[in-house]
């Protein structure tokens, strides 16, 4: 078998000060994302249940949720609530009116 010399040497790294800024890397440039899809859904309410309850569930079963009608829904994105809204109908599908939006 054949070793392999390596060359090995010790990096010398300058202190960055605190005026050496550089340019953001997205900044303002919106247009570099807009196309990006993300997934939204929305948060009706929760329930708690034991497993025998969940067994016992059939065709037409209702289940009671812990949100009133007149609360807004959660507009949810990778699991954080990014808007909050009225349930609509909108043709004949579901539809959120946004009445909340909630800024990082």
């Amino acid at each position: 078998m054949t070793q392999k010399t390596m060359s090995i040497e010790e990096v010398e790294l300058s202190p960055l000060s605190d005026s050496q800024t550089g340019e953001l890397l997205v900044g303002n440039k919106m247009d570099l994302v807009s196309d990006v899809k993300v997934e939204l859904t929305v948060e009706l309410g929760d329930v708690e249940m034991t497993v025998s309850e969940l067994f016992a569930l059939e065709e037409n079963s209702v289940v009671a949720l812990d949100k009133l009608v007149s609360e807004d829904l959660k507009l949810m994105m990778n699991g954080q609530c990014v808007a909050a809204g009225k349930l609509m109908v909108v043709d004949d599908n579901f539809g959120i009116q946004v009445s909340k939006v909630f800024a990082k």
